[in-house]
């Protein structure tokens, strides 16, 4: 009997050490988020992945509004560790954009800026955790105003300055001329 094991373990690991066999993390069951329409301000969602080695994929789906056809979407590995020991982390981590016609929009950076165009999309992220207790990770999105709109804000800052700049230069020339004419304020 020990002969027959000790073959079956040798065998396992001549299997396992050439590559014919893969060894996999265990999936696990994915989240599914409805965000809405992206606003202006940014939505955040925070996710934890309990358990070590687990392949996880969450689904995020939005929708883009052709006021604001421009977003900004990220996904970031959140690691906790604490006297050498990382309790949570995550490796591999990606993000796939993808329209509602499953056509590809980005490939897997882990965040993205432009232009979308007003539609229905979601975004795919996946990983597995790595650290002792899990992994974790914080996904944002919104919709970020168009360049005319910051035009806009610009343009008002600058009047606005210009406005509190003729409000102060009264009181300095008054000042002045007091100061002149030997007046003690």
């Amino acid at each position: 009997m020990n002969k027959v094991f000790a073959g079956l373990v040798v065998l396992a690991s001549c299997l396992l050490g050439s590559g014919a066999v893969q060894a996999t993390a265990p999936a696990l069951a994915g989240s599914t988020i409805d965000i809405g329409v992206l606003g202006s301000t940014f939505s955040f969602f925070g996710r934890d992945v309990d358990g070590s080695g687990l392949f996880f994929e969450d689904i995020y789906n939005f929708k883009v509004s052709s006021s604001d056809p421009y977003v900004s979407v990220s996904v970031t590995n959140v690691p906790w560790s604490s006297g050498g020991s990382s309790y949570y982390d995550i490796s591999g981590l990606s993000m796939q954009i993808f329209s509602s016609a499953d056509a590809p929009q980005l490939g897997q950076p882990l965040s993205l800026s432009g232009f979308l165009g007003a539609g229905d999309y979601y975004a795919k992220v996946s990983g597995t955790t790595s650290g002792l207790d899990g992994g974790s990770y914080e996904f944002a999105a919104a919709a970020v105003p168009e360049a005319q709109t910051w035009a806009m804000v610009g343009v008002g800052l600058v009047l606005i300055a210009l406005r509190l700049r003729r409000h102060d230069k009264p009181a300095i020339r008054l000042e002045s001329a007091q100061a002149k004419q030997g007046k003690r304020i």
